[in-house]
């Protein structure tokens, strides 16, 4: 072995990306979810920009937009909500989320996520709401919340109860039934609209965490099912007041007169805002009107609880979208032109159909009225997150910390593209506010990738090669003048990137899943082995960004027949090299450890496992172009005992081996810089 400085002692130490003192206080983290909210249906984004005749108005998150932040270029993974929600609580692009397309009510993989790993860093963890993500109806419930992560749940379990806003005790349609933690209720949510429900419930949780747990963080993520349909309409008038001492009030089921909530009585699907009752609208456009305002009055209402309470300062709160809107079952995004100024909608790989309106505010960092165009997508919010609560960004995620971002002391991050995958069979409707080539445009699998202000997307793709029509989102944002055949390096490039960053899915079979992954071709001074550096980690999971040490050294075959030789228990390593694949072909991989460890090959994330003690932790298959691939390791060594980490591999005709050292090479450069992440 070839040796650098040796460090010899390893701490163990708390890691930060964001640079918070250990003095602050961690903040509450609140983030608000809406279903099928259009990137044009917030004031601020868009509606004030329509005619005074033909617009609604949000107040409440307008003002949210001037006292935090508007982030103007925010993306969801998927443009449907099962995919989505995945993506954000995996901190999973769709190229890695193993919920995909349009897989409603899969369970969302054990393991590390949003929750989970706030609630290891020692907040209390609510979710309230629309989840989706915990099995099909009738099945175990394997994946429900409080299996996920979760200490509290409320709300619906399956995506198909938030088609309808009144519960009404299991006995609508969708049989639509509210769970409180494993308990279902089936008594008094006849005149519960669901709004008011899952907003009322969140003011409890928030003022019982600081009446009992003050001392202790809180992540709230109440996620509404509104606007989407079926179009509904509260009982009545919002409740005057808001915060403490005013609005919506949760009441429990034994209240006598307003059970649940304290809008639970009248007429249901009766009540029209009074800004909107006069005007010459059809009345569905004054339903959906009235149903955005009423969120629109709900997040006012939970802001000023925050004041209230004392805890406004130190509450990160996040308004956001699961999509773009939908144009079914009555519901028509001409009417306010809910997807902005772009093609699409719900769906849709275009603009309307995957930009949403996001609104980030936190008092005590955030200045007051400022925006970022920065690209960003909602699993960035998984890094985020980590950040804000102090703990290491894990390396498994597809997502970037956006901290520096809303606190302004960075504009950009550095980030070379985001990525989406998707299919579906309908096309994109031919609404006349869309580019031509958008109208009915057939969907079909879809891919798209954005570098800068530039994105890729290809429609109805039948192979790899299948080229991407290129558009400039600052000058174009109905995505109307194709520039690929002015820009032939970057439709090249982003072909590579839809190779490079995504694994397949057998649950969700793409036309490019075969394609051979192509190595990286202007390596010069290749020699064989790889490069090993020892890391300081907290023993929570493996990190993106490890802490390195001083000791670098080249571990080649002239001194060893084993990459993992001579570990130390208790200490963390990484390995940087160029897997050299002999032939092209279908290379399969698993890994063994008894510490947290994680393979990345390109930005695939091949192979990862956040447990101690596993056996056979996982497996990946993978189609390779004979040369030089980039191939990142790292193993945390479980402390007092010997350390076990072997990375098999299979050949194509071959009988799987232990990855041999000699399959490895490294180049001067790797000795003296780490790979970025």
């Amino acid at each position: 072995m070839t040796h650098r400085p040796l460090w010899l002692l390893l701490l163990v130490v708390l890691w930060s990306e964001c640079g918070l003192s250990a003095q602050e206080t961690r903040p509450n983290i609140i983030f608000i979810l809406t279903d099928d909210l259009g990137y044009g249906d917030l004031g601020k984004f868009y509606q004030d920009t329509r005619p005074p005749e033909r617009r609604f108005d949000t107040p409440h998150l307008d003002r949210m937009a001037a006292t935090g932040m508007m982030l103007t270029d925010h993306y969801v993974s998927g443009p449907v909500c099962a995919p989505s929600r995945a993506s954000f609580l995996l901190g999973l692009h769709q190229g890695h989320a193993q919920v995909r397309n349009n897989q409603f009510d899969k369970e969302l993989p054990d393991g590390l996520n949003v929750a989970s790993l706030l609630r290891g860093a020692g907040y209390r963890t609510v979710h309230v709401g629309k989840y989706g993500l915990a099995g099909l109806k009738g099945s175990d419930l394997n994946a429900h919340p409080l299996r996920r992560g979760f200490t509290d749940f409320y709300g619906f379990l399956h995506h198909v109860d938030g088609h309808e806003h009144y519960p009404r005790n299991g006995t609508t349609e969708k049989n639509s039934l509210v769970v409180d933690g494993y308990e279902p209720i089936t008594q008094g949510t006849e005149k519960t609209y669901t709004t008011d429900l899952f907003t009322a419930r969140a003011k409890a949780y928030l003022i019982e965490q600081q009446r009992e747990r003050a001392g202790q963080p809180m992540f709230l993520y109440l996620a509404y099912d509104t606007p989407h349909s079926k179009l509904q309409v509260p009982t009545g008038p919002y409740p005057e007041g808001s915060g403490r001492e005013g609005g919506l009030v949760y009441t429990g089921p034994d209240d006598p007169v307003t059970p649940h909530v304290n809008t639970a009585r009248g007429e249901i699907d009766s009540y029209i805002h009074p800004d909107y009752r006069d005007q010459d609208w059809p009345h569905k456009e004054k339903v959906f009107a009235t149903m955005v305002r009423r969120i629109d009055t709900a997040v006012g209402d939970l802001l000023q609880l925050l004041v209230d309470l004392g805890i406004d300062d130190n509450t990160v709160v996040i308004f956001s979208s699961d999509n773009g809107p939908h144009n079914v079952n009555g519901q028509d995004p001409t009417w306010f032109r809910s997807y902005g100024p772009f093609s699409g909608t719900k769906r849709d790989m275009y603009e309307g159909g995957i930009r949403v309106p996001t609104v980030a505010r936190w008092p005590d960092r955030i200045a007051a009225g400022s925006a970022s165009g920065e690209p960003v997508g909602n699993w960035d919010w998984l890094a985020t997150f980590a950040d804000l609560a102090r703990v290491p960004v894990p390396a498994y995620t597809d997502g970037k910390s956006l901290v520096p971002i809303l606190t302004g002391d960075r504009a950009a991050l550095a980030r070379e593209y985001l990525y989406w995958e998707y299919f579906h069979r309908g096309s994109t409707p031919a609404y006349g506010d869309f580019s031509p080539t958008a109208r009915d445009r057939r969907r079909g699998e879809m891919q798209a990738v954005r570098i800068g202000q530039y994105k890729g997307v290809r429609f109805d793709v039948r192979s790899a090669d299948d080229p991407f029509e290129i558009y400039d989102l600052t000058a174009d944002s109905t995505e109307a003048t194709d520039l690929a055949s002015r820009m032939p390096e970057l439709e090249q490039r982003m072909n590579e990137i839809s190779r490079r960053g995504r694994i397949p899915d057998t649950s969700a079979v793409r036309p490019y899943d075969m394609a051979l992954v192509r190595p990286i071709t202007d390596l010069t001074d290749l020699r064989t082995g790889a490069v090993r550096r020892v890391y300081a980690t907290d023993g929570r999971w493996v990190p993106a960004m490890p802490n390195y040490g001083s000791e670098v050294m080249v571990v080649d075959p002239d001194s060893t027949d084993s990459i993992t030789a001579d570990l130390i228990p208790g200490n963390a390593y990484e390995w940087v090299a160029y897997l050299q694949v002999p032939e092209s072909g279908a290379y399969s991989f698993a890994l063994e450890s008894n510490g947290p460890a994680y393979v990345r090959l390109h930005n695939i994330h091949l192979l990862h496992d956040a447990s101690p003690l596993s056996s056979e932790s996982a497996a990946a298959r993978v189609y390779l172009a004979a040369g030089s691939h980039p191939i990142t390791l790292r193993f945390e060594a479980p402390p007092m005992i010997p350390a076990q980490f072997t990375l098999r591999w299979t050949v194509p005709g071959a009988a799987p081996v232990t990855l041999p050292l000699r399959s490895l090479s490294y180049t001067p450069e790797l000795i003296d810089h780490p790979p970025p992440r």
